[in-house]
């Protein structure tokens, strides 16, 4: 017996087919969104851009209008196992405008005072910030190595 994909209930808890994204897209701009949503590219747009804020409302609109969630974070939190890590993600292109905030899951007093600078200088010219690990809630990303 087999069953059309509108009758199952998939994984997540959600009427929909298997070839529905089911990790948020991320979108870098207004038009980029609102074509992911028409064509319900995912069930969560992410509005990774500078003026998602302010096209929030309007995106979110949309998207109930086609069964797609919209969302906007001005800032990520970030847990890193390593100063190799911290380092590592820190020289790498930053590909989001978001702020994020570095939860050091390390001890940064081990740290050679070399590292910890070049890590403080390059996150502040991001834009971001380190913190000591035990000050993480619940972290978006985790950066190893």
């Amino acid at each position: 017996m087999t069953q059309k994909d509108s009758d199952l209930i998939y994984e997540s808890g959600l009427d929909q087919p298997p070839d529905v994204q089911m990790e948020p897209l991320q979108a870098h701009s207004k038009m980029e969104a609102a074509r992911l949503i028409e064509t319900q590219a995912a069930k969560v747009i992410d509005l990774d851009y500078q003026d998602g804020g302010c096209d929030f409302l309007e995106l979110a609109r949309l998207g109930r209008e086609w069964g797609v969630a919209v969302m906007f974070r001005d800032q990520e939190a970030i847990a890193v196992e390593s100063m190799k890590a911290l380092l590592r993600g820190l020289n790498a292109e930053k590909d989001t405008f978001r702020q994020r905030h570095l939860y050091c899951m390390f001890e940064l007093a081990s740290c050679s005072p070399d590292d910890l600078r070049q890590a403080k200088s390059r996150a502040a010219s991001l834009g971001d910030f380190i913190f000591p690990g035990n000050a993480l809630l619940d972290p978006y990303q985790i950066w190893v190595r």
